[in-house]
């Protein structure tokens, strides 16, 4: 057992003292090396989704707040201006009903003069 670790040691001495022109990557650590920069690359794609998340529902949020907002406006000025139109509804027909009936009244009065007849 300690023999194996000497000459473990030798060749992992031997390794690493005398360097040997350009080394070529086994597999596995091509394949460790391309796992890294896929994650490097998948980490970066989900970071720009989950801003691009974030902005969308900021725009949504402000958006629907916006129109609600809108709509409450619009029908409470909606509310304000019926009171305001039936008031003067009301009061344009009651002065066109009371205008009405003087001319009606004129009328008949003045044919009823004519015929010498006043009802």
């Amino acid at each position: 057992m300690a023999l194996n670790k000497r000459i473990v040691d030798e060749v992992v001495r031997e390794d690493i003292e005398q360097p040997k022109g350009k080394r070529v990557l086994t597999q596995l650590e091509r394949l460790s090396i391309v796992e890294i920069e896929v994650e490097n690359v998948k980490g970066s794609i989900d970071d720009g989704f989950k801003r691009i998340e974030g902005w969308i529902k900021t725009v949504v949020t402000f958006g629907v707040g916006k129109v609600i907002l809108g709509l409450g406006t619009l029908s409470y000025n909606v509310m304000i201006y019926n009171v305001s139109v039936n008031s003067e509804m009301k009061t344009y027909i009651e002065k066109a009903i009371t205008a009405s009936e003087e001319k009606t009244k004129a009328t008949i009065t003045a044919s009823g003069q004519k015929t010498g007849r006043v009802g």
